[in-house]
């Protein structure tokens, strides 16, 4: 059985990424890094390129990072998920640009001080990505626009196709069991008992609603 991680790709495969995911890039080669999407696959790309050196751009529609972790992490037993967002705000602290007054963050400082060969990682939140930004040379910090461009945009849930899908009661998961101010009865049926499914049933359980 191979050992994985939700969030952190190496784990499992240290041997083999983990030298080559956390060498430096050589001066002189640093790319501009767009990353599209700030949930865990975005933070994760976006800290490892900049941590080898690269500048990098990180946008995100919502006013926070996290992406479908900011839903999952409601989810009772799944609090952890908290922990994991504190951890990329961490990362994110330590590769932050320089303030307005030039001045370097102290974790940025002492990485310099020790030689260590870091990048950067300018947030642009609550922006929702058009071809412009990704293209525009003023989208950038410099008079290029960027060498590289990452995806990292999630999922939607799939819309159901059957007769009275349509009607008033039917709800997406993440309106309907994350959301617990939509307005949920004491009744719900439930299709689907995948991942998220189980995961609202269990938040439903909780809110002493009969699940079918």
């Amino acid at each position: 059985m191979t050992a994985s991680c939700l969030v952190n790709p190496i784990a499992g495969y240290e041997k083999d990424l983990g030298p080559a995911v956390r060498k430096s890039v050589p001066p002189g080669a640093e790319l501009r890094v767009a990353v599209v999407g700030a949930g865990p696959a975005g933070l994760a790309a976006a800290c490892t390129a900049a941590e080898r050196g690269h500048a990098v751009t990180l946008f995100d529609a919502s006013p926070n990072i996290g992406g479908q972790f900011n839903l999952a992490k409601q989810v009772p037993g799944k609090e952890e998920f908290y922990e994991t967002l504190r951890y990329f705000k961490d990362r994110l602290a330590k590769l932050a640009p320089a303030t307005t007054n030039g001045s370097a963050s102290s974790e940025a400082k002492s990485q310099q001080e020790g030689g260590a060969h870091f990048g950067k990682v300018a947030l642009r939140l609550g922006h929702y990505v058009t071809e412009e930004d990704l293209t525009s040379s003023s989208s950038s910090s410099s008079a290029d626009p960027f060498d590289k461009v990452i995806l990292a945009t999630g999922v939607v849930p799939r819309s159901l196709t059957i007769p009275g899908a349509d009607h008033p009661k039917v709800l997406e998961w993440v309106s309907g069991c994350l959301d617990f101010d939509s307005g949920v009865g004491s009744c719900l049926l439930l299709i689907r008992c995948d991942t998220h499914g189980l995961s609202s049933s269990v938040s439903q359980q909780k809110m002493s609603t009969s699940m079918f």
